[in-house]
């Protein structure tokens, strides 16, 4: 898509009287919700509105919640800076988790308070602690949000996966919301004064007037602004696998499973092959063979499917683990070459941070910041020394996480094999608790170590509980 038809928007219909609005942005910290409401504010200044603003952010830092209420008057000046109950006119909602929670929606008035949301889905800072938490779904808090709001007037868009497309990223996604807003005629200031105080920010000025714009574009028209974006869309980089042998193809047809079990196994055993070797993708799919040819004593093509799939997530999970050599190949990514290339494109200064184990062995504390010009030769060679891996020659492999990592791999294998041995119907949920068990081994360093211990913990619990459990 290309931006020549801006010059073409037509100017928003107010919503709302024009010589008064109160507004509430909802977002995440530090992706620029502050910022944003600094620029509306400025804006508003710009078109003669006397500005009254408070940005309550608490302790929250990034990633958690952030709310900032924002007052126009051209008449008389606000009394207070503070937004009250159903007092708000629209909800500016960056994060439609945070703009649909009480503590914003307790500002709305329903059947007239409107909201212009973004519905890309953002992790929050609890999601650190408990990876498992699933957000709820975006049609969900669109539901809530209903009730307190304008249903017919709202307005939900994905602003962060449209600017990720048009703009490379989306550090710009908040703008675009703004340029939503605006042109809707739910916010009583004019694009001319918006891209102004844009340019009086100084922070990636050409990006984020043209995501403004973007933002009008996509409201005055969604429906077609959509088709365009999806047609126009670049090929996107996919990882690159290695090609499957014909031995091994041959192996997963003969497992007789549904296409997509089919695909997920050619998929994780090309992966290997370029993990390690052929050698390491075949010795995968004969564990998994095992494990179909054990499920043949199950009842029902779900419980086959749940089972196989586990079992090849996890080996495949434990086996590629991220050795240095694992992260070398993963940085020489078509996919990752990319994304490093853009930002390296854009901003001149892309760094590559590494903190291999060994270096903290000997007590450097700090990652190195290597320039992405002379990382990427030195992926390449690292990338080629994957053969050392698991030899007497492989230096990395001495460091305490990368033990730990290949008796895990080989722990939760041979548990595996001898679960499958005594699987029956009976112990079914069990011996599939125990496959899906290496899912739960993440992060990096010390919490990996201590993810670890919690795995040959529930490893030995869940082995005693199916030899007793089975008939």
């Amino acid at each position: 898509m290309h931006p020549s038809n801006f010059e073409d928007l037509p100017v928003p219909e107010k919503l709302f009287p024009p010589n008064a609005l109160d507004l509430r942005m909802a977002g995440i910290g530090g992706t620029g919700v502050v910022t944003t409401a600094q620029i509306l504010a400025t804006a508003a200044m710009l078109d003669g509105f006397e500005v009254r603003g408070l940005d309550q952010t608490g302790l929250s830092q990034k990633a958690g919640p952030v709310v900032s209420d924002i007052r126009l008057s051209r008449d008389l000046p606000r009394s207070s800076n503070l937004l009250t109950d159903a007092s708000a006119d629209v909800i500016l909602a960056f994060d439609l988790l945070v703009g649909a929670s009480e503590s914003s929606l307790k500002v709305a008035k329903p059947g007239h308070t409107v909201l212009v949301a973004s519905d890309s889905p953002t992790p929050t800072g609890a999601m650190v602690g408990k990876p498992d938490t699933k957000l709820p779904a975006g049609k969900e808090l669109a539901k809530r949000a209903a009730s307190f709001t304008n249903e017919e007037e709202n307005v939900y868009v994905s602003a962060a996966s449209i600017c990720e497309e048009l703009l490379g990223d989306a550090t710009s996604a908040n703008i675009f919301l703004l340029g939503v807003a605006v042109q809707k005629g739910a916010i009583p200031v004019s694009p001319e004064s918006v891209e102004e105080a844009i340019t009086l920010n100084g922070v990636s000025v050409e990006k984020n007037v043209n995501a403004f714009k973007w933002g009008r574009a996509w409201m005055n028209n969604p429906a077609s602004f959509d088709k365009q974006l999806i047609s126009s869309a670049p090929q996107e980089p996919v990882m690159e696998l290695k090609e499957l042998p014909e031995k091994l193809e041959i192996l997963i047809k003969s497992f007789n499973l549904s296409p997509s079990t089919s695909e997920l196994l050619q998929f994780l055993s090309r992966d290997l092959i370029g993990f390690q070797n052929r050698h390491c993708a075949e010795e995968f799919l004969i564990t998994v063979k095992g494990a179909v040819q054990a499920a043949q004593c199950l009842e029902d093509n779900d419980s086959v499917t749940e089972l196989v799939e586990n079992v090849a997530r996890g080996v495949h999970k434990l086996t590629a683990y991220k050795d240095e050599y694992e992260v070398a190949r993963l940085f020489l990514d078509t996919e990752t070459k990319s994304e490093m290339t853009g930002l390296q494109g854009s901003t001149g200064r892309a760094r590559w941070h590494l903190h291999p184990p060994f270096l903290r062995a000997l007590g450097m504390k700090n990652k190195l910041k290597i320039p992405f010009s002379i990382a990427e030769p030195l992926m390449v060679v690292l990338a080629s020394a994957k053969i050392l891996r698991g030899t007497p020659f492989d230096l990395f492999g001495y460091a305490k996480v990368r033990k730990i990592e290949r008796e895990l791999r080989d722990q939760y294998v041979s548990s595996l094999q001898h679960a499958l041995e005594l699987l029956d119907q009976d112990n079914y949920e069990l011996v599939t608790e125990l496959a899906a068990l290496a899912m739960e081994v993440r992060g990096f360093e010390d919490i990996k170590l201590r993810s670890a211990e919690r795995f040959f913990t529930r490893l030995e619990e869940l082995t005693q509980a199916i030899s007793s459990n089975h008939n």
